[in-house]
C-alpha cells in the first residue's frame, strides 16, 4: 500500500496566498457558523470555495510506528481565524 504525500506549505512574504496540492484523496472537515463566517449566506452546497485559515498547532504524535518511512505523524490544530478567498494561486512547479 503506498501512502500519499502530505505537502506542507509555510506561508511565503512574495505569495502569502499560494498553496500546493498535494496527491490525498480525503482531508479533514470543518465546519463554520455564519456568525463565524458571514460568507457562507450566500454560498451554494456541491459548490468550492477557497478559505484561509489562521492556526496554531496544539499538539503533534506518532500514531503509527509500523510504517517503514518512520511512522505516521498527526498533528492537532487550533483555528485562530478563518477568511474567505475569491482566488488561490497555485505556484507553478
Amino acid at each position: 500500500m503506498a501512502l500519499n504525500p502530505i505537502v506542507i506549505v509555510k506561508p511565503d512574504a512574495e505569495k502569502p496566498y499560494a498553496y500546493k496540492e498535494s496527491e490525498r484523496t480525503s482531508y479533514p472537515s470543518v465546519s463554520f457558523t455564519a456568525a463565524e463566517l458571514p460568507e457562507i449566506k450566500n454560498w451554494y452546497v456541491g459548490e468550492e470555495y477557497s478559505l484561509i485559515l489562521k492556526v496554531r498547532q496544539t499538539g503533534s504524535r506518532l500514531v503509527d510506528t509500523n510504517i517503514t518511512e518512520g511512522g505516521i505523524i498527526k498533528a492537532d490544530f487550533e483555528i485562530l481565524a478563518v477568511s474567505p478567498r475569491s482566488t488561490v494561486s497555485t505556484p507553478k512547479e
